[in-house]
């Protein structure tokens, strides 16, 4: 560019003078956009998440980032993955987009939400489904159970049934059958 300077005096006396000015080009940083927002994800359920930035200069971008839980796509910014109970909890995940000139960061915060899961029957005593027992005698009933929400807030409730009848809420049983017990039950 061209800049020109004139001074005059007032009394017809002038001077001027002539200055170049070059303006180099720089790179200027990728920018996300639009920028990025907090997330939360829920256990097993696929989680996806398209990350998009912007180069003034139209370099080739690069994404990356510093979480153990996924990989993003580092040519699409696209992550996507199915959380599982051990990954719930909250998490700072920077996420970063690269023009090979400059880096831009920007810190989100991934919140992985908790389904419900069903407790399981991890063992139980007597082994046998089926077996007799005389009138008036004693059989002890046993469950262990497990539920992987227990960490979560979840308790174990237990039920013991007899002909549909709630015979204990307890984790185990004594069943004393009287001389009106026989026949089959369930």
């Amino acid at each position: 560019y061209s800049i020109q300077i004139n001074v005059s005096d007032g009394d017809n006396g002038t001077a001027s003078s002539t200055f170049w000015l070059n303006i180099s080009e720089r790179n200027d940083p990728p920018y996300f956009d639009p920028p990025l927002e907090n997330q939360t994800a829920t256990e097993e359920i696929l989680f996806y998440y398209d990350i998009n930035a912007t180069d003034e200069e139209n370099d080739t971008l690069t994404f990356s980032d510093n979480s153990t839980l996924f990989n993003i796509s580092s040519l699409t910014g696209i992550i996507n993955f199915t959380p599982t109970n051990g990954d719930i909890g909250e998490y700072a995940i920077n996420i970063s987009v690269n023009d090979s000139h400059n880096i831009t960061s920007s810190v989100i915060i991934l919140t992985i939400l908790n389904i419900n899961d069903p407790p399981s029957i991890t063992s139980y005593a007597p082994l046998e489904l089926i077996f007799n027992m005389a009138e008036n005698s004693l059989l002890q009933f046993n469950v262990t159970a497990d539920d992987p929400d227990l960490i979560y807030g979840d308790s174990l409730r237990y039920a013991w049934y007899l002909d549909s009848v709630n015979q204990s809420a307890n984790q185990s049983w004594l069943y004393h059958p009287d001389f009106l017990a026989f026949g089959q039950h369930n």
